[in-house]
């Protein structure tokens, strides 16, 4: 029996579809999408894996063609919410696209898939590997250990206010990961099977960038319950308005995967970018190196690692700049495998489309490159012998890299009419901590000194590894399109600096300069296949050296994804002092507190954004949120910030309520918080009323007008 069937595909399209979209418009059946939820995402997987990567089979190919459904899911969701917004009708329109554009792109495989040939492969990849039992044994050492670090990451779950979530982890928590990583990486130098290594990868990925979706009972950050509340809202009225230029096609994928898979906004909100680092940033290092230095599984499965050594922190939260990212990364991995022929250009194209959706300012410059290698790689190109179409081919790699550099800060510009003076002294103070973040910082203890080498040498160390890897590939390689990632880079770099003048408009002054290091960010991805590269060589160069050494090289790889891993995710310890806590079960008690106390009385909250953000996920959008101070640089928080850092005070409050026009006004203190005693004996002062929460965890003064 053969899995795809281009014949019958229209009727089996109707007998797969049709139910889902019942269900939205009537049933509601948990049933109904478990079942043909699943028929959905694994046939529409297989024909857009099949389209895109033609000469995969079986379980590679569904699981790329997953991800660019999902990315097709942003494209075209987003131009669907612009035009008609997500109600109900149009969330059912939604369902009917996979199948139509599938209609269009599908395609006989290459290498086709028969039910009884993929049980053949899964049975031979669950048998002991040739080389004997020590692989074996060393996978399932690994497997342990890290199951028990999952049950111990959902044992730490807890919904206290948090600073950081290694104030609840156990320092042998990352003692045992180690060990672990040592494990795996042996393992993957002897493995032969792929599927059995890839799924300890994976399951190793999901321990590093899921520590936060494990311990945050309630949320992480900021920024992911304005998301959430986002999504809320559309789904109770069909649009946010103003309809802004950016979010959307990562609101259209959570709420494509929610209303096919059944699975909660809310869990899919905590996992989605997650779960995408782990498995497909992975399987993309994999694809570069399978597909373009043919290198062999034994040196392709551990590099696959590699992104994990430096730190990672925009993976370990659902931010639809962190999708942004993670699209990038897979963008740019996959891109010389294009350039080779491994994979459909449109693959780049449609991904750096959905990255534009989601975030415009980092999308752009992806959407150029895409463009830029997909033109250089068509068969006009692809042959440079003619000096005329290698000089037109360099003029148009120069001309997308300066284009690059220019649209973001044009477009930030159309969009604030704003510019600054420049700066120069914050210029290179930023530059410094961006590059070199622990220099001059002194540490007693020999692990805090050793992490802050590590912090302050990684950014150089990429771009060293990187130059090497770069050098190697166009030594070996004939394809001028794979090499001009060091162009983009550079004009991200750019694109940076450019943006340290221009003021972002409702963005928190200590929070202005974070667009140009997410451009910072992306002129780092821009040189990731090439820090592959380098790394794969040198993995490729160890097996010649003693079995000593090749465990001692292993081992400091593994501390450095270790030190890594401690680095991706908020700390306060001597290397450095993070300063915002975690929303919190008391916070939740004081926002409804704050409600039932005001009845129907206007109200306005002067609080910190863990209190704000609390009152976002409960209330979402409604009268009851407005009037919270939020820190995008409005004036309730900037009062907030007046009252802790100075002293409390009626006047202020009494500004706040001028301000928003209610007649009556809360200061929410949280007991962690800076000169609390000091705070709360000035509050209660000049308070009319004063209530405590969960024993004096979050304390709150109203004040009437």
């Amino acid at each position: 029996m053969r899995l795809y069937h281009p014949i019958p595909y229209l009727a089996g399209s109707i007998i797969v579809t049709a139910p889902l979209i019942g269900n939205v418009l009537t049933w509601q059946s948990a049933t109904v999408t478990a079942i043909f939820g699943t028929l959905f995402l694994i046939t529409y997987g297989f024909v857009i894996g099949t389209a895109i990567f033609p000469a995969e089979r079986g379980l590679w190919r569904w699981l790329w063609g997953f991800f660019f459904l999902l990315g097709g899911v942003a494209v075209l969701g987003a131009i669907q919410y612009y035009l008609f917004g997500f109600g109900m009708v149009s969330r059912s329109v939604l369902l009917i696209w996979p199948p139509l554009v599938g209609f269009f792109i599908h395609r006989p495989p290459e290498r086709p898939d028969s039910i009884q040939l993929l049980l053949a492969e899964f049975s031979k990849e669950l048998k002991t590997e040739r080389s004997g039992c020590l692989p074996a044994l060393l996978g399932f050492f690994t497997l342990i250990i890290d199951a028990r670090l999952l049950i111990a990451l959902v044992d730490w779950s807890t919904d206290a206010a948090l600073r950081s979530p290694w104030a609840v982890v156990s320092p042998k928590f990352l003692a045992l990961f180690f060990i672990s990583t040592i494990f795996l990486l042996v393992y993957l130098r002897q493995a032969r099977r792929t599927h059995p290594a890839f799924f300890l990868l994976f399951l190793h990925g999901i321990i590093l960038t899921g520590v936060a979706a494990f311990i945050y009972k309630i949320g992480f950050g900021f920024d992911g319950f304005i998301h959430r509340a986002a999504i809320d809202e559309i789904l109770r009225v069909g649009a946010v308005l103003p309809k802004t230029p950016y979010y959307i096609g990562a609101y259209a994928v959570e709420i494509f995967l929610h209303t096919v898979s059944g699975i909660s906004l809310a869990a899919i909100d905590r996992w989605l970018v997650p779960i995408g680092a782990a498995l497909f940033a992975q399987l993309a290092i994999f694809q570069l190196l399978r597909k373009t230095l043919r290198a062999h599984v034994t040196v392709a499965l551990p590099a696959s690692l590699l992104l994990f050594t430096a730190p990672f922190g925009i993976f370990i939260a659902t931010t639809p700049q962190g999708l942004v990212f993670l699209l990038a990364v897979i963008s740019v991995l996959l891109a010389i495998p294009m350039a080779h022929g491994a994979v459909s250009p449109w693959a780049l194209i449609l991904l750096s489309l959905a990255a534009v959706f989601i975030h415009p300012l980092t999308g752009l410059p992806l959407l150029i490159f895409s463009a830029t290698i997909c033109l250089i790689s068509s068969e006009k190109f692809r042959d440079r012998a003619s000096g005329s179409r290698a000089d037109s081919a360099s003029l148009i790699a120069f001309s997308g890299a300066i284009l690059s550099a220019l649209l973001p800060p044009l477009a930030l510009l159309a969009h604030t009419r704003q510019f600054s003076a420049p700066n120069f002294l914050t210029l290179i103070k930023n530059v410094r901590a961006f590059f070199f973040p622990a220099i001059g910082a002194e540490y007693p203890h020999l692990f805090f000194q050793i992490a802050a080498a590590y912090r302050t040498v990684i950014v150089p160390a990429i771009i060293l590894l990187a130059v090497v890897g770069w050098i190697y590939y166009q030594r070996r390689s004939k394809h001028f399109a794979g090499k001009i990632l060091p162009l983009f880079s550079i004009g991200a770099a750019v694109a940076a600096l450019i943006l340290t003048f221009l003021p972002t408009v409702g963005v928190i002054g200590y929070e202005q300069s974070n667009f140009a290091e997410r451009l910072l960010i992306l002129s780092l991805i821009f040189l990731l296949p090439y820090l592959v590269i380098a790394i794969a060589r040198f993995l490729e160069l160890l097996e010649r050296a003693s079995a000593k050494t090749q465990l001692f090289f292993l081992a400091t790889f593994a501390l450095t994804v270790t030190a890594a891993f401690y680095l991706s995710y908020p700390r306060f310890d001597l290397l450095i002092l993070s300063k915002g806590f975690s929303t919190s079960a008391s916070d939740i008690k004081a926002v409804h507190s704050i409600s039932e106390d005001a009845a129907d009385t206007p109200y306005v909250v002067l609080s910190n954004q863990a209190v704000s953000a609390a009152a976002v996920r409960e209330f979402g959008f409604g009268g009851k949120t407005f009037f919270y101070a939020i820190p995008t640089g409005n004036q309730l928080y900037q009062l907030y910030l007046a009252q802790v850092n100075g002293a409390p005070s009626r006047e202020l409050m009494k500004t706040a309520m001028d301000l928003t026009g209610a007649p009556r006004a809360y200061l929410v203190l949280n007991k962690y918080w800076d000169r609390f005693e000091t705070l709360a004996a000035a509050a209660e002062k000049n308070a009319d009323k004063h209530f405590s929460i969960d024993n004096g965890r979050v304390e709150i003064y109203r004040f009437d007008q």
